[in-house]
């Protein structure tokens, strides 16, 4: 929100694309929609949801499905995205997004669901890799192979966050080239990149800074492995000046070009 003046001003002509929170607009009317009714002729815009939860033991709430379509069909998004998650059980909410077992009783209930949801929005839908900080005793698969799974299985489209692959290295001893190497050419329609705070015993997806060198080397590498795609920086904490969040994106468009593969493998 304190960005919304320089954005309506013009003084992002050099970004391409904004990200929404999906939540922050359900309700119609005010500032927030205002502003996005003014900004959507000018450049694309895709929505980005917390609040599905979507390997929940319930299932998605109807009246969120409803709200959220509505949303969409008024700004046509060319896809739609949220994380793959958990955050409730029955009527207990925990506000965050928690890690899910990758099994195989998992994965056929995301399954399920990404092909209702992306019924229901009627457009491209994309799940996120989270980060982590702890992890399950007993599971079927790693992580990477279950994204590969959902996607062959349902078509479901993914937002890869490569600052999250550095947390769960540092969290949880994952190889976060190994993971690369196992999700499909041309399956990420979006990248997230970001900044985390290293506190010694472990790491914190705070996005708190700019990019660091490591983030941005390895976007290189899942670029030059997986295809170029939207690509979105994320900066929550401490949040800068407009123009040093303008700065951000041209740095990243500049590492995108040099790691760009012979063709492009986006969908």
């Amino acid at each position: 929100m304190a960005h919304y003046g320089a954005i309506l001003d013009g003084a992002g002509g050099e970004v391409d694309v904004f990200e929404a929170i999906t939540e922050n607009f359900l309700a119609g009317g005010g500032r927030p929609r205002a502003v996005l009714d003014a900004l959507a002729p000018r450049r694309p815009i895709v929505f980005h949801g917390v609040g599905l939860g979507i390997a929940s033991s319930a299932p998605p709430e109807p009246a969120y499905l409803e709200a959220a379509r509505r949303l969409f069909d008024r700004y046509d998004p060319p896809w739609v995205s949220d994380h793959l998650c958990f955050h409730r059980s029955g009527r207990h909410y925990t506000h965050d997004l928690l890690p899910i077992p990758t099994t195989h009783a998992v994965l056929d209930r995301v399954c399920e669901r990404v092909r209702w949801v992306s019924k229901v929005f009627g457009r491209p839908f994309c799940l996120e890799n989270i980060s982590r900080y702890v992890a399950y005793r007993r599971t079927d698969m790693d992580e990477a192979t279950f994204f590969a799974e959902l996607v062959r299985r349902t078509g479901c489209g993914m937002l890869l966050d490569v600052n999250n692959l550095l947390v769960c290295a540092k969290n949880l001893g994952e190889d976060p080239h190994a993971f690369l190497e196992r999700i499909p050419p041309g399956s990420v329609y979006q990248y997230h990149l970001a900044n985390h705070t290293d506190r010694g015993t472990c790491a914190i997806d705070d996005h708190r800074g700019p990019v660091p060198p490591a983030v941005l080397e390895l976007y290189r590498y899942a670029v030059r492995r997986l295809g170029p795609a939207t690509t979105i920086v994320e900066w929550d904490e401490d949040v800068p000046p407009y123009e040093v969040l303008v700065a951000q994106a041209a740095r990243v468009k500049a590492v995108e070009r040099t790691a760009r593969p012979s063709r492009a493998m986006h969908p």
